[in-house]
């Protein structure tokens, strides 16, 4: 099973939400519409490679990114 490293391909799904799980949905990427990236190689936000840095294939993922965190 492959790990989640630097200079892969990954694709993702996710629920984008304000504030919390719970929060007004401001972006959905589904199966129809996978986000696809080059894992580590400095095009996303840090914090949000690292929450999925070392995920596995399959692996449900939830995590808070601070303001200062986000853009």
């Amino acid at each position: 099973m492959k790990i989640i490293g630097e200079n892969q391909v990954v694709t993702i799904t996710y629920d984008l939400r304000e504030e919390n799980a719970e929060g007004e949905l401001l972006e959905r990427m589904n199966a129809n519409y996978p986000f696809t990236f080059l894992f580590g190689t400095g095009a996303l936000l840090p914090a949000f490679e690292a929450h999925l840095e070392g995920l596995t294939e399959r692996d449900s993922f939830e995590f808070v990114l601070s303001p200062s965190e986000a853009y």
